[in-house]
């Protein structure tokens, strides 16, 4: 399934250090002790503004979260909708920073490369302007 991130990517374009997406995925390193609780709890607090998922799209994303083995079943049921899309966020701002640092892509060609090179699983639709047109986030289902 591929979930449109439209909406989170280009906010993260309008920024002009482009650099937003670290507030919601960043190390110890970068942040110190804080960057895990810091990062999910900026997460909880914008997920309901960057990310919108229907219940459908929500159910997929928890259910592509179980591929992982991090969570058990019982553990991704109790999350709320907003815990999901902010789980989404932060696995979305990990894969944009991998993007776009430490040199932005400029064009569509450049973008595809960089997509397939970091997992092909955020990706600009076909030949679409980056700044301007859809982007889309797949989860595989």
């Amino acid at each position: 399934m591929e979930l449109n991130v439209t909406k989170t990517i280009h906010a993260w374009l309008d920024d002009e250090s482009w650099s937003d997406a670290s507030n919601y995925s960043c190390s110890r390193l970068e942040a110190g002790d804080y960057a895990g609780p810091g990062s999910w709890q900026a997460a909880c607090d914008d997920a309901g503004d960057l990310i919108k998922l229907s219940p459908n799209e929500t159910a997929a994303t928890r259910d592509w979260f179980g591929e992982f083995g991090a969570w058990d079943d019982s553990e991704r049921a109790a999350w709320t909708a907003k815990e999901v899309a902010a789980l989404l966020l932060q696995f979305i701002a990990g894969d944009w920073r991998e993007l776009v640092e430490p040199e932005p892509p400029t064009n569509y060609a450049e973008f595809e490369q960089a997509t397939q090179d970091c997992g092909g699983r955020l990706s600009p639709e076909s030949d679409s302007d980056i700044f301007t047109g859809p982007w889309f986030y797949d989860i595989g289902t």
